[in-house]
């Protein structure tokens, strides 16, 4: 009697499985061609989304390398405005120090005031987050002039690779 229960219950395995099998088999078949279709537009949108950062940023590399161009040559032919161009950059310098320095002398008399643990802490790490900011600041301010002055003084270089770079770019987009 048991195998005769085992027997039917194979059976039944087997036609459980032609009928599960069948429509999932459909279904497949069904949705493969959908799915693909989906799958490549999807790479086609992709490839096109990339080109088209690619050149745009191609582009920026190229509006920007053109400006500095113009702008170092200027800066080469009229050695007046390379002078102002430092005159202005001091000028800034100073500002961020002034301004860094104000800033942190006034939290500086909010920490002598002693209104409390916690505004003291508070003033404390503002005035080391103004020093910082103002000295990252003043450094890139300094290393611009350091950069453009380097190419000032290699002009003949500097406007030979330049003009080769954005030739080659010119050509790329």
């Amino acid at each position: 009697m048991i195998q005769a229960i085992i027997d039917a219950l194979g059976k039944i395995e087997i036609w459980v499985s032609v009928f599960l099998a069948i429509p999932f088999a459909i279904a497949v078949n069904l949705l493969t061609p959908w799915l693909q279709k989906r799958w490549e537009r999807w790479l086609e949108t992709y490839k096109k989304v990339k080109i088209e950062t690619r050149t745009n940023k191609k582009k920026a590399q190229l509006l920007a390398l053109e400006r500095e161009l113009k702008k170092i040559t200027t800066l080469h032919s009229e050695p007046s405005r390379f002078n102002t161009y430092i005159l202005m950059q001091l000028v800034k310098i100073a500002f961020v120090s002034s301004f860094a320095t104000i800033y942190a002398g006034g939290l500086g008399i909010l920490q002598a005031l002693e209104l409390g643990r916690i505004l003291e802490m508070l003033s404390s790490i503002l005035i080391q987050a103004v020093t910082l900011l103002s000295a990252f600041a003043i450094f890139s301010l300094c290393k611009q002039v350091i950069e453009r002055y380097r190419k000032i003084t290699n002009f003949k270089k500097f406007k030979t690779e330049s003009e080769l770079m954005i030739q080659q770019l010119k050509n790329e987009t």
